[in-house]
């Protein structure tokens, strides 16, 4: 267990260790209130090594749904350094906003293009208009579990098309505390009135460019009265999908289990 007192040279052991709990015992709270003494979990080195891939991916994804929507404004809750909104640059949008928290200000390779707002993600977000596209790409399973349903609210409230992917349970990452099920994530579209499409997986499945995570977990949620735009694409036949790439020992004993949401002590 992570000790209640971290020195400089305990901090990445400690990290490591939280990550590899998460996987055993995913949304544990004593095991998210110890994560919290962990100082800088999401700093420059995370956003660094990720970066090359996530734009990539991104560039990828967007362009398949470039090819039914023609999105001109996108706003990215949790947006990191902006490899989406880069992306999104590059299908013609000109209007990018990016939510994420004040540790960014300071980030030397955010993307400029787009027009930061600094908020708590923990938080109730709300926007001054409708974009046409909102995205939030392996966001949600870092915040906190009773976050889910309020942040897919605040999402919807954004814009009628969403780009939507999270983590589903153990998940190897970092500071994946909320790691849900697809189902989980389809229900509360639904309820809001939002239809979950397949518009990315079949495309990118087998594609080596496109970070497996993003493979596995990215879906496209359309409000129900915008579908016929939408309607070339599937409706999702299979869910709660791991990736071969994604998949674990974990994983492969809730299978035999007939687990779908491995829940914590």
């Amino acid at each position: 267990m992570i000790s209640t007192s971290l020195g400089a040279g305990d901090v990445g052991e400690a990290a490591d260790t939280f990550n590899m709990a998460l996987i055993l015992y995913p949304r544990n709270r004593r095991l998210i209130a110890k994560g919290k003494e962990i100082p800088d979990l999401y700093g420059k080195p995370f956003y660094d090594e990720h970066s090359k891939g996530s734009l990539r991916s991104a560039r990828i994804l967007l362009s398949i749904l470039h090819r039914y929507h023609d999105f001109k404004s996108v706003v990215d809750f949790g947006a990191g350094n902006g490899t989406w909104l880069r992306a999104a640059s590059s299908c013609g949008a000109k209007e990018l906003v990016a939510i994420e928290g004040e540790w960014v200000k300071a980030y030397p390779g955010k993307f400029r293009g787009a027009a930061y707002r600094y908020a708590n993600l923990n938080a109730r977000i709300s926007v001054e208009k409708k974009f046409d596209l909102a995205v939030s790409a392996e966001v949600a399973e870092h915040l906190d579990p009773s976050r889910g349903p309020s942040f897919v609210a605040d999402l919807c409230r954004a814009s009628d098309v969403v780009a939507f992917g999270a983590g589903p349970p153990r998940e190897q990452g970092v500071g994946h505390i909320n790691c849900r099920p697809q189902s989980y994530w389809i229900e509360q579209f639904d309820r809001r009135g939002f239809t979950c499409l397949d518009a990315f997986r079949p495309a990118v499945w087998y594609d080596k460019r496109v970070e497996p995570w993003y493979r596995q977990d990215m879906f496209l949620f359309v409000a129900t009265r915008r579908l016929r735009k939408f309607a070339r694409i599937p409706r999702p036949s299979l869910v709660n999908v791991y990736h071969p790439l994604m998949y674990n020992q974990a994983v492969f004993w809730d299978h035999l289990k007939g687990v779908i949401d491995p829940r914590s002590p």
